[in-house]
């Protein structure tokens, strides 16, 4: 089983180091610090744009569809 979060990206990373040996320790730790911080910001930025976004996307298409129509002469 794979340690989540930073851990997780940290040794992901010292996994890929064996495949790639030129990535020193010190590539990877910053590599996983980068890895671990976007990934919070994706899932923040999800519920940002569901909780704000969305719901105003969906208030515009309700008030387009209850405008009242024009009468016919």
């Amino acid at each position: 089983m794979e340690p989540a979060g930073r851990a997780g990206d940290l040794y992901r990373g010292t996994q890929l180091a064996k495949i790639i040996p030129s990535l020193e320790y010190r590539d990877i730790y910053t590599a996983s610090a980068w890895a671990s911080l976007l990934g919070n910001v994706l899932v923040a930025e999800y519920f940002i744009v569901q909780r704000t976004l969305a719901p105003l996307i969906r208030r515009s298409d309700t008030t387009l569809t209850e405008l009242p129509q024009p009468l016919n002469r």
